[in-house]
């Protein structure tokens, strides 16, 4: 299937060829397209599922076009593909072939060749998800295996991208969120092992467990309604700081973080040049929202910018939409305190 044109945009483009729909992602998907683009692409796929019965059908993720996308972006691509799924609608990916790239010369974020996208996409755990959902991404996962490119981000595995079907909060599931962090943080300590001191090690680990027993449970308890897909999904990984590098490394460093800048939330570049290292957690879920969230609970939002209102509440003053806690404040408000 031959896309109409390439997409040379920031955001998803989506399209009808046939029957089927054709969402193709941009050669460099970053975080502030994905923004402005996702929730129109739910609706176009919500549409096309309510008003196609052809036996067949299809929706369509084509990758030949892209050469970068961030955590986020892929993440929300992954419970898309999971929610035409959900819908009892088929699902197909399109991945470009590999090639002889990338040329030595290219060691910014971008790059021509395909081959350094597709490597991250069978090593940080993107691949493994589609197999898990019985896709058809007709690629060579052997061939990519054997790829010999650097990642733009080195040494960065911890936690796979992995995708959750959340269940209700009833008595029956109420700890979900401790046995699923506890399954992917299975191997996490080995793989920080030449990361990370034992001692700090000891402590981050223990951060990150809370933190993702919190961010499962408050989804579980807060972000679904009832007809929603309740789907999420968690990728945390290694970032390498500037502290130690040497010229060279410092010098790829700094064009990753100043592409970042331009169209992502990122961290303080001072404050991550300074230190050898940290984790990055990225938790995406495919709920309501936490305005919607709060305005169904009857709590009134005056602000222009709901959205800010809403984060200063739940993380700075520790309020809850729940109307019964074990503690004073809501678990995201503890969660800020332990990690800020």
């Amino acid at each position: 299937m031959e896309p109409n044109s390439s997409n040379t945009s920031s955001q998803l483009l989506a399209q009808f060829n046939g029957n089927n729909l054709v969402i193709q992602i941009p050669m460099h998907f970053r975080d502030e397209g994905w923004a402005n683009c996702m929730g129109r692409i739910q609706n176009e796929i919500n549409r096309w599922a309510n008003l196609n019965t052809i036996s067949g059908s299809k929706v369509v993720f084509d990758f030949r076009d892209c050469r970068w996308v961030d955590p986020l972006p892929l993440m929300s691509i992954l419970i898309e593909i999971a929610n035409v799924k959900h819908l009892n609608k088929s699902v197909e990916l399109l991945f470009t072939k590999i090639d002889s790239g990338p040329h030595p010369s290219e060691i910014g974020p971008y790059q021509k060749s395909p081959n350094r996208l597709l490597n991250f996409l069978n090593q940080e755990g993107f691949l493994d998800e589609l197999d898990r959902l019985g896709v058809t991404s007709g690629n060579r996962r052997d061939e990519y295996r054997n790829l010999h490119v650097k990642p733009s981000y080195e040494d960065a595995r911890c936690i796979p991208l992995t995708l959750f079907e959340v269940p209700s909060d009833t008595d029956t599931n109420r700890d979900f969120a401790m046995k699923s962090v506890e399954d992917i943080l299975k191997g996490t300590d080995s793989r920080l092992e030449s990361k990370v001191s034992p001692h700090a090690r000891e402590r981050l680990i223990y951060k990150l467990r809370v933190a993702l027993q919190e961010m499962l449970h408050n989804a579980q308890e807060h972000a679904f309604d009832v007809n929603s897909p309740r789907l999420m999904a968690i990728y945390v990984r290694f970032r390498i700081g500037g502290f130690g590098l040497d010229s060279f490394g410092m010098q790829i460093f700094l064009k990753h973080a100043g592409a970042e800048k331009t169209c992502c939330p990122m961290l303080d570049a001072d404050w991550l040049t300074a230190r050898p290292g940290c984790l990055e957690v990225f938790v995406l879920d495919r709920g309501m929202g936490m305005v919607r969230s709060f305005e169904k609970a009857g709590v009134e939002l005056k602000h222009k910018y709901k959205f800010d209102e809403v984060m200063k509440k739940t993380f700075v003053e520790g309020y809850s939409t729940k109307p019964e806690r074990l503690t004073l404040y809501g678990g995201l408000h503890l969660l800020h305190n332990l990690l800020s």
